[in-house]
């Protein structure tokens, strides 16, 4: 009889991590750690702008690739439609997030200090969605968990 609770209970996580799958891949704690790496870094590269953008280009580089390394890890993982969505939104260059900040650096050269202030907080939030999202996804160890339980 127990066996057959356990079957039961394998089989109603299935179902539901089934119907759940369709939307959200599991907790990565890679991307989760990833994310927080990159927020940092673009926030500190921001406080730069009020520098000549020729001047940190080496920087602007480095935090440009690591972006788009998550961006392209993100996008490979199986239902994960909404974070790579935010990705894009994040690094479109048209948006008034953190590609649209590079762009608007590099097309000014420079920018003022108001501004850079006034832009962190809303590509700060971004980053936050970002990270609330995965958060949100199904841990592995908790599907195990609920598994061996029963």
């Amino acid at each position: 009889m127990k066996k057959i609770y356990k079957s039961f209970g394998i089989l109603l996580l299935l179902a539901i991590l089934s119907s759940c799958g369709t939307s959200t891949a599991f907790f990565d704690q890679m991307s989760y750690k990833e994310t927080i790496s990159a927020k940092v870094e673009a926030l500190a590269l921001m406080d730069k702008a009020v520098n000549d953008y020729s001047s940190e280009q080496a920087k602007i580089d480095e935090v440009n690739l690591a972006m788009q390394k998550m961006y392209e890890y993100e996008k490979n993982r199986e239902n994960n439609t909404e974070t790579v969505r935010m990705w894009e939104i994040l690094l479109d260059p048209e948006k008034n997030l953190y590609g649209g900040f590079i762009k608007r650096w590099e097309s000014e050269s420079k920018l003022s200090k108001v501004f850079v202030n006034e832009a962190k907080p809303q590509i700060e939030k971004a980053f936050d969605i970002i990270l609330g999202l995965e958060t949100k996804k199904v841990k592995p160890e908790e599907a195990n968990s609920f598994l061996n339980s029963n």
